[in-house]
């Protein structure tokens, strides 16, 4: 936003090559956090037997797919700072209602689908935002809003890691605050 307010596409083109970059590489530690220690993490906290056991089908198969809510929430987030805050609200509003009518289908296996249990509504969660992903993805990569989301062709740079993360770990920091 505050690229494209002083009229800085290069930059602000940058910074969301460098969103994406971040959202790739933080969805692969969460990923290989949680489905290498995911029953360490949740005995921890108190997980056991079939508790346990339905705790891991669910965040197995979300954190497998983790990096859909990863790039959905970071291309809204993109798209939220070029003001296109309708083109936003459509995607979020497109993975939540995929998201609930999937989740019923596979958490209660509906009609031709299996019934999956809780698994089912991580599955029905990847692929809510995994569609959302793609359409924002499509969205960005076209320019229509502003900007263009070059995946190839730019130099990955320090300066803009920092930006975003100063800006995410004050953000981060006051919802853990909460």
């Amino acid at each position: 936003a505050r690229n494209i307010g002083a009229g800085n596409r290069d930059g602000a083109e940058a910074i969301a090559l460098h969103a994406v970059v971040l959202a790739v590489l933080f969805s692969a530690f969460f990923a290989a956090l949680f489905l290498i220690g995911g029953s360490a993490i949740f005995s921890l906290l108190g997980g056991r037997g079939a508790v346990l056991q339905e705790v891991l089908a669910y965040s197995n198969m979300l954190f497998a797919g983790i990096l859909a809510i990863w790039l959905c929430n970071t291309l809204g987030s993109v798209i939220r700072g070029m003001g296109q805050m309708k083109v936003a609200a459509f995607w979020m509003i497109t993975a939540s209602v995929i998201q609930i009518a999937a989740g019923g289908f596979l958490i209660l296996g509906l009609g031709p689908f299996p019934q999956l249990g809780i698994a089912g509504a991580a599955i029905a969660a990847i692929l809510g935002f995994g569609i959302a992903s793609v359409g924002q993805l499509a969205y960005l990569i076209s320019g229509r809003g502003g900007i263009t989301l070059r995946l190839r062709g730019m130099a990955l740079q320090w300066r803009y890691f920092a930006a975003i993360l100063r800006i995410g770990l004050v953000a981060a920091c006051n919802s853990l605050g909460m």
